[in-house]
């Protein structure tokens, strides 16, 4: 999740920041999707404000 924390991002940048295999982060991207935490846009993925709350949530919980 923190490959998309800072904008809409290709899926090639998220593949590059995340070090995933391209079947894995496209499991990864859909199933975040249907959760509603990620939104695909014509420049890229990015969370949706629920999705960043919950990355908020859990760097506070890492501290």
């Amino acid at each position: 999740m923190d490959a998309l924390a800072g904008g809409p991002r290709s899926i090639e940048q998220l593949a590059m920041d995340s070090g995933e295999g391209s079947g894995e982060l496209m499991g990864l991207l859909l199933q975040l999707e249907l959760e509603g935490l990620l939104e695909e846009l014509p420049s890229g993925y990015q969370l949706t404000a629920r999705g960043s709350a919950c990355c908020r949530l859990a760097e506070k919980d890492l501290t």
